[in-house]
C-alpha cells in the first residue's frame, strides 16, 4: 500500500493522526524494517524530529559509517548489535570500503550495545581500550583484520562476558618497546599474549583464530622453473594473523566452548591432545598437515609443523568428540601438492606415510551431521564418510 494511502487511512480512522510526525512508534518502526539501513534509513532520520526520537528508541540493530555527536541530543538505547566492518556492499552487489570514524564513542552511546563488529577498521591509537565502557555487557566481538598491539589483549581480558570472538588474520603490530628476535615476530608474542588471556574469557562459546595465506599468483617466467619444481609456486609470505601454534592447551579452561576455528593453523601434537579434550565442542574446523613438514614451512614464518600421525587422529575422533561433535570441517594441506610432485609426505608417497593417511577415517563420530574435507585425496577416508552415516562436501 502506498505510503500516501495509508496516511488517508490513518486520518479517517484516528482523529489524533494529523500529519506523518503523528505516525504510532510501533508503525513507524514496522516501516523502517522495510528499508535498507544504508541509505534509506538515515533519509527517514532525518524527516523530522518526532521520527528520529521515535527511530531511536525502536531499532535493536544499525550499521554505521560515523559515531559523531548524538543528534539532537539523543542516543541509540536500543540498539543492541552494531555492524561497523569496513568492508560493505551496495544494494547492486557492488562491494566498497567504508572506514568508520570516531569508534571511541561506541561505549557512551549505545548503552545497550551487546554485539559488534569492526572487522577491518583501524581502532586508532587506543585499539580496543575504547571498548572499555562496553566490558560489562559486550557479548559479540568481531574484530577480525584489525591491528592489535600487546596493549589491546589487556583491554580484552576486561570483556568478561564475551561468548563470540573473532580475531581472524589479525595484524600484529610491532612495539617499539620490544628488542631482539621479538621485535622481528610480533604474531608471535602476541599470540603467546592472547593465549594467557583466553583463560579468563570462561563465557567464550564460540572462537575464530584462523589464519589467511595469500593466493599463489603464478607468471609466465617461473612456469618452467614450476614443473621442476612443484613448490615453486607456493607463496613464500607469512600468513596473516595469530599462529597459534603449540598454543591449544588454554582452550582447556573454556568449559563452554561450541565452536572453534583453526582455519590455516598448523598444529603441534599437543595441540591435537586438547582439541581432543573438549568435551563441549559441537563445531570444529582446522588444518591437518602431512605427516612430513611441509617444504614451504621453511620460508614462511611458522614453525614447521609437526607430523600429525593416525594414531593422533584416532585420538581426537575417539575422545569426547566422539559423542559431541555436529560438524567437521578439514583442510589436509599440502597433501595434494605432495601427491602432484611425486616426493615428500602425503598421501603421493608410497610406503607407510600412505598408509598412514589412509587409516583415518571420521566414523567414531556418531553425532556428525555436517562434514567438509578440502585437499582430501585420500579413498579410504572418503568412504569411512558412508559409515558415519554423515553428509559430506569435498572441497578442493
Amino acid at each position: 500500500m502506498p505510503l500516501n494511502l495509508c496516511h488517508d487511512v490513518l486520518l479517517q480512522t484516528n482523529s489524533e493522526v494529523r500529519d506523518w510526525a503523528s505516525l504510532p512508534a510501533d508503525l513507524l518502526y514496522r516501516v523502517s524494517r522495510l528499508l535498507d539501513d544504508r541509505t534509506e534509513l538515515p533519509c527517514l532520520l532525518r524527516v523530522c524530529s518526532s521520527w528520529h526520537h521515535s527511530l531511536k528508541a525502536t531499532l535493536t540493530e544499525l550499521r554505521i559509517h560515523n559515531v559523531g555527536a548524538p543528534a539532537l541530543g539523543s542516543n541509540f538505547t536500543s540498539v543492541r548489535r552494531i555492524d561497523a566492518s569496513i568492508l560493505r556492499s551496495t544494494l547492486l552487489g557492488f562491494r566498497h570500503l567504508a572506514p568508520v570514524r570516531n569508534l571511541a564513542a561506541l561505549g557512551t552511546q549505545f548503552p545497550s550495545l551487546v554485539s559488534l563488529n569492526v572487522a577491518g577498521q583501524q581502532l586508532g591509537q587506543h585499539g580496543l581500550q575504547v571498548l572499555l565502557p562496553l566490558a560489562g555487557r559486550l557479548q559479540h566481538l568481531d574484530a577480525s583484520r584489525c591491528d592489535m598491539s600487546i596493549a589491546d589483549m589487556s583491554a580484552l581480558a576486561s570483556l568478561t562476558h564475551l561468548t563470540s570472538l573473532a580475531f581472524n588474520a589479525v595484524k600484529a603490530v610491532k612495539e617499539q618497546s620490544v628488542t631482539g628476535s621479538a621485535s622481528n615476530r610480533p604474531e608471535i608474542a602476541l599470540a603467546a599474549e592472547l593465549a594467557t588471556i583466553l583463560p579468563r574469557l570462561s563465557q567464550l562459546r564460540r572462537l575464530e583464530l584462523c589464519l589467511k595465506r595469500y593466493p599463489t599468483r603464478p607468471s609466465a617466467i617461473n612456469v618452467f622453473a614450476a614443473a621442476q619444481q612443484p613448490h615453486s609456486l607456493q607463496d613464500r609470505r607469512a600468513p596473516c594473523g595469530l599462529p597459534m601454534y603449540g598454543m591449544a592447551g588454554c582452550l582447556a579452561s573454556l568449559p563452554d566452548l561450541n565452536c572453534l576455528l583453526l582455519r590455516n593453523q598448523p598444529l603441534h601434537p599437543s595441540d591435537t591432545s586438547a582439541l581432543a579434550s573438549l568435551s563441549a565442542l559441537t563445531e570444529l574446523a582446522l588444518l591437518w598437515q602431512p605427516p612430513s613438514p611441509s617444504p614451504t614451512a621453511a620460508t614462511t614464518a611458522l614453525p614447521p609443523p609437526a607430523p600429525l600421525t593416525a594414531a593422533l587422529w584416532a585420538q581426537l575422533v575417539n575422545g569426547p568428540l566422539r559423542h559431541s561433535l555436529l560438524a567437521l570441517d578439514v583442510d589436509f594441506g599440502d597433501a595434494t601438492s605432495a601427491a602432484a610432485g611425486g616426493g615428500g609426505g602425503g598421501f603421493g608417497a608410497g610406503g607407510g606415510e600412505q598408509r598412514v593417511w589412509e587409516r583415518l577415517s571420521v566414523a567414531p563420530l556418531v553425532r556428525l551431521r555436517a562434514l567438509r574435507l578440502r585437499r582430501c585425496v585420500s579413498p579410504l577416508l572418503l568412504l569411512s564418510i558412508m559409515g558415519a552415516g554423515a553428509p559430506a562436501t569435498a572441497g578442493g
